[in-house]
């Protein structure tokens, strides 16, 4: 339970770090006020997702 909220800062930062990239790259005339809350938000829900989701799915696959 302890690895969790690492697990989720770091796929926060991953995900966003990533998405920024490409947002920066092909966002044309984004204020950067909306791109780093693009960012922040994207990020925080893909982080959510690899928490629990993904997390949940791949211990079914192993199941199985």
């Amino acid at each position: 339970m302890k690895s969790k909220p690492l697990h989720l800062l770091l796929a926060l930062l991953v995900y966003g770090f990533f998405y920024g990239i490409i947002l920066y790259y092909f966002g044309e005339g984004i204020p950067m006020q909306i791109f780093w809350s693009q960012v922040f938000i994207f990020g925080f829900l893909m982080a959510l997702a690899e928490v629990f989701v993904f997390d949940k799915m791949r211990k079914r696959r192993k199941k199985k």
